[in-house]
């Protein structure tokens, strides 16, 4: 239980992303963990409990009860996790295509953005098949279900006809779920909105694939594509957005930060570019700040000598409402009507002089 409780205060965490976690809850989780450590290490749970502010001691702490569990927040919760870990296998698998025989290996570009695809049900002969499955278990799991008799009884649905090839192994897949899981699997449609959930943690899922967008979209529109993806089962395409790289510079002793070639997207702004440049440099840790800046005079800035005493001498600030534009056929990046050549600087965290 422990432990659990750890691995659920991590899940949390980085779920909660940008948005930070809640205070209460936070103050809840030490307050319930130095309870239950403390038969094992009662000195330093004491300690905990006095910076808590709690009175008495914590030998006479009442043990934490658990209290209603909402099942649909727990299903929820898994779903989410097993789709971004799909979503991450796939996207490391994409990074890892073999080029076909005879052809010349190709740059890889990493992808930039994604959709993803929900189901709000099965596709009408896949709910034929669900429905015929479900009696045929007569409501309990254990129950034998020959392939051979439900192929017999799938021929006499005019529905599936057409999908006889499909049939069978869908129905394989399903038997395999179930026997997983409950006969809840049989269900045509989830009992909680599925598009709503991902909308929610939207930040999660663009932060845990390191894209910089992540759009939802219904799997009709995918057309007869769009069969492969059921409820529960979401699918996701990638894409990459063209971009023209920008040289960022640090001026600050000590850091470990020198140059780096950053792409810039199509209305890129001061935050996206920041977001972009701590996923490509380790030594800008998460929570940091950063601020981005360009050279007053774009001529002459540049080839001044720099002095530490007034690092920002020279430069004016990017602001956040700015935004950056691109032209591809001439691999530049524009702010408003100035030409970045010789690009930006960036400084981390908080600046106290100019």
């Amino acid at each position: 239980g422990f432990f659990e409780m750890q691995g659920a205060r991590d899940k949390y965490r980085e779920l909660c992303g940008e948005m930070g976690m809640s205070k209460s809850l936070v103050l809840r989780y030490l307050e319930v963990q130095a309870i239950m450590l403390s038969p094992i290490c009662p000195h330093v749970c004491e300690h905990v409990w006095s910076l808590l502010g709690k009175e008495g001691s914590i030998l006479n702490a009442a043990w934490p009860g658990a209290g209603v569990v909402d099942m649909t927040v727990i299903q929820q919760s898994e779903y989410l996790m097993e789709a971004t870990r799909d979503f991450r296998l796939k996207l490391k698998n994409l990074g890892n295509a073999k080029p076909k025989k005879g052809a010349a290996p190709a740059l890889a570009t990493p992808p930039t953005h994604a959709t993803v695809y929900v189901a709000k049900c099965y596709p009408a002969w896949q709910c034929v098949v669900l429905d015929t499955l479900r009696e045929m278990y007569k409501g309990d799991k254990n129950t034998v279900v020959d392939n051979k008799a439900v192929s017999v009884e799938m021929g006499k649905k005019p529905e599936v006809k057409k999908f006889m090839k499909k049939v069978m192994p869908f129905v394989a897949f399903m038997k395999e779920k179930v026997a997983l899981g409950d006969l809840s699997v049989l269900d045509t449609s989830l009992p909680w909105d599925e598009m709503k959930v991902l909308s929610e943690n939207i930040s999660y899922i663009v932060t845990t694939l390191g894209l910089e967008g992540v759009d939802l979209a219904l799997s009709s529109d995918l057309g007869e594509k769009g069969e492969d993806c059921r409820p529960g089962a979401p699918i996701i395409a990638f894409r990459t957005e063209p971009s023209v790289t920008l040289q960022l510079t640090n001026n600050q002793p000590f850091t470990g930060l020198f140059n780096t070639a950053c792409p810039i997207l199509q209305g890129d702004t001061v935050k996206n570019i920041t977001r972009r440049l701590a996923r490509m440099e380790r030594n800008i840790k998460e929570g940091t700040p950063v601020s981005l800046y360009r050279w007053t005079d774009p001529v002459m800035g540049p080839r001044t000598m720099p002095d530490m005493k007034t690092p920002l001498a020279g430069l004016s600030q990017v602001m956040e409402k700015e935004s950056f534009t691109i032209n591809l056929e001439q691999n530049i990046v524009k702010l408003g009507e100035l030409t970045l050549e010789a690009g930006l600087i960036f400084r981390v965290g908080q600046e106290t002089a100019a």
